[in-house]
């Protein structure tokens, strides 16, 4: 493909003054370090836990990294310190040595070189338990059946978790009397067992079934921990569904629908519901308005709608990150922008490789909404444009090229793109930059052009560049913190979940990582919140990072599983609840108070339908079976047959594990081999549509 060489009259967008380095404004102190450590016991694990979870190769996994935490302070007796020359700062003094302040994290171990500091602590009001999670979510009362017709712990409902890092052998997955409750385990990317099978068909990977073959097989790899904690909350002896049968797929990359199908038909084959939780997740180049291929095969199979699933997935932890640009125009205009990585030590560097992946997104209209972007070389030390503009149009065809801008100075600027498009949407990818410039201070300028429609710009790669917006002296568009929830919980086919924070000093907030939406299609996503800071549950025995058996984490990799749980209580009380009904019980009964209409009125794209509520939709689900209907069942009680008043095609009775028991087109159904017990009785017409449900009590 040619690349178009197109000259434009571009003018920068603000003052053009000399550019200036950018550099930490604080001193540092070197003090002696004394014997022995000043840092508390919770101040060294809240360092632990820091830098044992700094890295995600899960895109969702986040700690508290370059986050400032508060801190109590003891000083030494006469010992004269000065804290503005520090890196502590809000220090607030209530006597007797004692003070509070804030300090990035990351320097919490440069406290221990402070010799005038007796002790510094973090406090463990910080940590939240997991009982804590099931408090602020209600679902304590759920267990105790405060209210309800009975306690809902999750009996005869299937959680599915898709991840990597199980431990199966974790004493949080075995029940009272000592006995596995993960009932199978396929391991996606393993290839030295045998495969499952689907249908008759043959996957991959290796599947173990049964007590003995997965405990003999242990855990699906060393030095993970991720799985184990996400299946602990939803499903552990701790978490939320204490009596689920628990399944596990470990690995998620490429075709995670294989792993949804998997789940799904193991489901169907024992007449279980099930619900599916994902705890992983980024940004799909090809789709940011919930159409990658995960997706749309999801939308096509028609899991939303099926009765008895249910599929969860976390939001993402870029709330922090300003990974996102919007340019609106309401007629021909442009706008120029600054990555991050482009001024990567641009004082100083001249040559480098970057990592920077940029992604261009127009409007849902591809045969209309072309639009282009234009990449210059600019000169910050001179303040002169280096190069010509070279643009690239944005059109509804896939293309793969390079483009080389060569300066007026002779340096060399590459990089290679994608065009491409997704349900009529245009998009640009830009990857593999490669700068070998002989004078610092050049730095490549993209400039946007489109006509009467909207473009959205993200970084998509896992690093938190982000974009820069502003440098000094000079003025771009503003980067925002929107538009960023990644997939799968991008699909309107999934519950997406985001994060708030129960620890001290931060009540009911949002978490500072929590992605918030809305889609670029303008849906609203993330669907309901959850508690996901520093969460409590378990972690590998096969992790070298870890010397115990539980410990915190957060993200929103946490939340999801504590909904994920939840919802397994709700298909306890129904078992043929689908996706979109879940929605629906969501928007009716979350929790809305001071924090989720403190900006917008619920549902907003920071916290979708509010908090959930674990306690309100059993509710709901509970009067729904006593409503006025359309038809009588009689006798109900019954100790034999009950009559039903209306035409219907099929009736179904679940028993109170999901499974279907009776399949009947009469009228008259006779229940008198059945145990005394609680049924749902549900009825169909001729395209299976739901005509009504009811309990039937058999006595």
């Amino acid at each position: 493909m040619k690349i178009k060489i197109l000259f434009f009259s571009i003018f920068f967008l603000s003052i053009s003054v000399s550019a200036q380095s950018f550099k930490n404004p604080r001193k540092t102190i070197l003090v002696n370090s004394s014997n022995g450590s000043n840092l508390s016991v919770n101040t060294i694990k809240l360092i632990k836990d820091h830098n044992k979870n700094h890295s995600d190769d899960f895109g969702l996994l986040s700690v508290t990294k370059a986050k400032e935490v508060r801190i109590f302070l003891r000083l030494k007796n006469n010992c004269a310190f000065d804290f503005s020359s520090t890196f502590f700062s809000s220090v607030l003094d209530y006597g007797n040595n004692l003070y509070t302040a804030s300090v990035n994290i990351d320097q919490l171990e440069d406290i221990k070189e402070i010799d005038c500091i007796e002790k510094a602590d973090v406090g463990a009001d910080l940590t939240i338990s997991d009982a804590n999670v099931k408090s602020q979510t209600n679902v304590s009362n759920v267990h105790n059946g405060i209210g309800l017709d009975s306690p809902y712990l999750g009996d005869g409902v299937i959680v599915g978790i898709i991840d990597i890092g199980f431990d199966y052998d974790h004493p949080n997955f075995k029940d009272e009397n000592g006995d596995l409750r993960i009932s199978r385990v396929w391991e996606r990317e393993n290839p030295n067992g045998n495969p499952p099978t689907i249908n008759g068909e043959t996957l991959y990977g290796s599947e173990f079934v049964g007590e003995i073959d997965i405990l003999n097989k242990a855990y699906d790899m060393p030095n993970q921990s991720h799985g184990t904690h996400v299946a602990g909350i939803a499903a552990g002896n701790i978490g939320v569904a204490p009596n689920s049968e628990i399944v596990l797929v470990s690995g998620f990359q490429g075709a995670y629908v294989d792993a949804i199908n998997y789940l799904i038909n193991y489901a169907e084959q024992v007449n279980k519901p099930v619900v599916i939780n994902m705890s992983f997740g980024g940004f799909s180049a090809y789709s940011r308005d919930g159409n990658s291929n995960n997706e749309l095969i999801i939308e096509n199979q028609g899991w939303s709608s099926k009765d008895g699933v249910v599929l969860v997935a976390a939001a993402g932890n870029d709330g922090h990150n300003p990974k996102h640009l919007k340019l609106d125009y309401s007629e021909s205009s442009y706008e120029s922008i600054l990555p991050w990585d482009f001024t990567k030590d641009f004082e100083t560097d001249t040559s480098y490789q970057s990592d920077l992946f940029l992604g261009f997104y127009g409007d849902n209209n591809a045969n209309e909404a072309n639009f282009s972007v234009a990449f210059s070389i600019y000169d910050f030390k001179d303040d002169k444009w280096d190069s010509d503009a070279y643009a690239i149009e944005v059109i509804n065809e896939f293309m793969s090229d390079s483009l080389t801008i060569i300066d007026d100075d002779n340096d060399e600027f590459k990089f290679k793109y994608d065009l491409g498009f997704s349900v009529n949407r245009n998009i640009l990818l830009i990857y593999d930059i490669e700068v070998n410039n002989s004078d610092a201070k050049d730095l490549i300028i993209p400039t946007v052009y489109g006509e009467n429609e909207t473009i959205h710009v993200y970084e998509l790669s896992n690093e938190n560049y982000g974009f820069v917006g502003t440098l000094s002296g000079f003025t771009f568009v503003e980067p925002d913190y929107q538009y960023i929830v990644g997939s799968p919980a991008l699909s309107p086919n999934i519950i997406a979940v985001g994060s708030y924070d129960i620890s001290a000093g931060n009540p009911g907030n949002l978490s500072y990582f929590s992605s918030v939406g809305p889609s670029i299609d303008n849906r609203i996503k993330p669907d309901i919140t959850a508690p996901g800071h520093r969460v409590n549950s378990s972690v590998s025995f096969y992790d070298e990072n870890y010397d115990q058996d539980y410990d915190n984490m957060s993200g929103t990799s946490m939340a999801s599983p504590v909904v994920a749980g939840i919802i397994a209580l709700w298909l306890e009380k129904d078992p043929t609840l689908n996706t979109i009904e879940v929605l629906s019980l969501i928007a009716q009964n979350s929790i809305k108070d001071q924090y989720t209409e403190q900006y917008l009125n619920t549902p907003n794209y920071l916290w979708g339908n509010g908090k959930i509520d674990a306690y309100q939709s059993l509710v709901t689900l509970t009067n729904k079976y006593f409503e006025t209907l359309d038809y009588f069942i009689y006798p109900n009680p019954t100790s034999s047959s009950i009559y039903i008043s209306m035409d219907f095609e099929f009736a179904n009775i679940y028993d109170l594990n999901g499974k279907e028991i009776i399949k009947s087109k009469s009228n008259t159904i006779d229940l008198s081999n059945l145990p005394n017990n609680i049924y749902l009785l549900r009825l169909y017409d001729n395209s299976n549509k739901v005509l009504g449900t009811s309990k039937v009590v058999k006595q």
